[in-house]
């Protein structure tokens, strides 16, 4: 999900929620995302040639957030977890439109799962409980 409530940068450029001004190949797509950019640009832009955007984006609607501020830098010693430090503002930036809640935050999972796209480096790297859901499964 990309969203932004500024309209322009660098000068009268209109911002946009994606911008691709450089492909690696002619098969490179943006596919199952949702943008939003108040610029009232199409919200998407491409400058390279063979890139694409799939049929599954949803570009051009607001997510409309619970309350999108901007928070200070966390102090999470207190904490138990990254989500119980970071619940205010997971709350905050929590879409109220309906067709958006999926591309939001997703509570991270204890389940092992296998995603092709992972980083494997993050496989062997010791991070705090409870922040993301690895995809490092590699049996059944």
């Amino acid at each position: 999900m990309a969203v932004t409530n500024a309209t322009n940068g660098c000068g009268a450029n209109p911002i946009y929620a994606y911008f691709v001004g450089g492909s690696a190949t002619t098969t490179d797509q943006l596919d199952q995302n949702w943008g939003y950019a108040a610029s009232g640009t199409s919200k998407a832009a491409v400058n390279s040639a063979g890139f694409s955007y799939g049929a599954n984006n949803i570009f051009g609607e607001t997510p409309s957030f619970a309350n999108p501020v901007a928070p200070g830098a966390p102090n999470c010693g207190t904490y138990s977890s990254v989500p119980a430090c970071m619940a205010t503002v997971i709350a905050n930036f929590t879409p109220t439109n309906a067709a958006a809640v999926r591309y939001g935050y997703q509570t991270p999972s204890s389940t092992q799962v296998s995603d092709p796209l992972f980083p494997k480096w993050l496989c062997n790297v010791n991070l705090p409980s409870g922040l993301v859901t690895l995809g490092c499964q590699t049996g059944p």
